[in-house]
């Protein structure tokens, strides 16, 4: 879902790209209503929330509650929102970043995953109550 969703960010860029560039009103419209139509379908993929997980590493770090991305990801991805996702980053990639909020520690970076003694993955839904 995150790799159909980074997709559609670069054709928005593309589309966007299109419509400065565009010299007719017709042209215009029908670049601007692709750029809404992309942008209400990454709405709809969009996860309610994201998984967390808690590390523990070999040297006795404890990094709680932190947001999960891929080495990988680019600038403005998507934290990981699928507990399976996450757990194949951590087992499979070399490094994974991990990135807590300020009351939670503060950290992020990137962690070589063979400094992880151990680790606790979990779904946190951040809708809120007023959604």
């Amino acid at each position: 879902m995150r790799s159909l969703i980074m997709d559609l960010k670069e054709e928005i860029v593309e589309l966007e790209e299109a419509l400065r560039k565009a010299e007719t009103n017709t042209v215009r419209g029908v670049l601007q209503e692709a750029i809404w139509d992309r942008n209400s379908k990454i709405e709809k993929l969009r996860p309610n929330g994201f998984v967390l997980a808690d590390i523990s590493l070999k040297d006795g770090t404890l990094l709680n509650r932190c947001l999960v991305f891929s080495t990988n990801d680019g600038i403005g991805t998507d934290a990981v929102s699928d507990t399976e996702e996450a757990e194949s980053i951590l087992k499979n990639d070399e490094e994974v970043y991990l990135q807590q909020e300020y009351n939670d520690g503060n950290f992020a970076g990137d962690v070589e995953t063979n400094t992880i003694e151990s680790y606790k993955l979990y779904y946190e839904n951040c809708l809120s109550e007023d959604s």
